[in-house]
């Protein structure tokens, strides 16, 4: 493993601050943070459950005999905070690191540049690898890259989870408020008709189980019914036509 001033004479990392070097490693600084809308801030207030992109100050050159590796810094878990997407700097590598910074905890967090994020280390490589790729990022194009990263994979509202699920509530009721509502409806009619018919059916089978010849009665009734309706009719039609020579007799002694 290189120690801290090999890591400066090596020239491994641009823009080196010497209260960032450690006995075996190098404390990277934030430079950039890029949020979900792809604005690019110097300072930045994360929200919880929030997720920004931290760009580092530096920029590592590696030649083809050292590779090297970046782990979270202590300070940062300690405040809720989680890099993620880190791991090996393989060898020949030029340009900035990154880290996709998380808060996982209860409160906002202030991210400010200068702040150290990332602890990178560095090894000496008993030869080249015919794996090895010579990769060299510019600063602007890994800003670019960054960027587009952010706007298109992830949102403000990033393992907001009470803020997903109400908005999809929200929207979900907007859209089939009308279609619930008549669903509703109609579910409570089919309802009520259904215990009117149950209601219906108990009592009729209850009133044929208590009285066994219902059945008779209700025809001998019904009968009687249609008989008095008949002679209630004919009862009107005899009164019309009394009237009518109640009328004319009316009319015959006024005449003499």
């Amino acid at each position: 493993m290189i120690i801290g001033e090999e890591i400066k004479a090596l020239g491994l990392i641009s823009d080196l601050d010497d209260k960032s070097l450690r006995a075996v490693s190098y404390d990277l600084r934030v430079g950039e943070i890029v949020t979900a809308d792809g604005k690019v801030h110097k300072s930045h207030i994360l929200k919880r459950q929030g997720i920004v992109k931290v760009i580092s100050k530096e920029s590592i050159s590696l030649p083809c005999d050292i590779g090297g590796t970046v782990i979270v810094k202590t300070g940062l878990s300690e405040r809720g905070l989680m890099a993620i997407n880190i791991g090996i700097i393989d060898p020949s590598y030029s340009g900035k690191i990154s880290s996709y910074i998380v808060n996982f905890s209860d409160d906002d967090q202030l991210i400010d540049e200068g702040d150290n994020f990332l602890r990178s280390t560095f090894v000496k490589l008993s030869s080249e690898s015919k794996y090895t790729k010579n990769i060299t990022i510019s600063d602007s194009d890994y800003l670019k890259k960054s960027r587009q990263h952010m706007i298109t994979g992830f949102s403000d509202s990033f393992l907001n989870s009470e803020k997903i699920i109400q908005d999809f509530l929200k929207e979900s009721m907007t859209k089939y408020r009308n279609q619930i509502l008549g669903y509703v409806s109609l579910a409570g009619f089919v309802l009520a008709i259904l215990v009117l018919f149950l209601n219906f059916g108990n009592l009729f089978i209850v009133h044929r189980w208590l009285d066994p010849q219902a059945a008779l009665k209700g025809n001998f009734d019904r009968e009687i019914t249609s008989d008095q309706a008949d002679l209630r009719q004919e009862n009107i039609e005899l009164r019309s036509n009394l009237e009518k020579v109640q009328s004319r007799l009316k009319k015959l002694e006024a005449k003499r």
